[in-house]
């Protein structure tokens, strides 16, 4: 698998986690830097997260959306 067929698959079963987990609409933008990251970016409606590519998991945002969305 390529490495962009691997961060598509990657951004997809993260979107689906995001809008499962707060049912919001959110912007996401694959953005590739010159270096070898890719960076994805969560824009939010009042904030937002820089997540790289290897690791990143729906948590920060869980934590987030608790926080400040009760």
């Amino acid at each position: 698998m390529s490495f962009r067929s691997r961060v598509s698959r990657d951004l997809t079963i993260f979107e689906e986690r995001i809008h499962r987990t707060a049912q919001l609409s959110i912007v996401l933008q694959l953005s590739f830097a010159q270096s070898s990251h890719t960076h994805l970016s969560l824009i939010l409606f009042n904030g937002m997260y820089n997540v790289r590519k290897q690791g990143f998991s729906a948590q920060p945002l869980q934590r987030y959306y608790t926080k400040n969305l009760k």
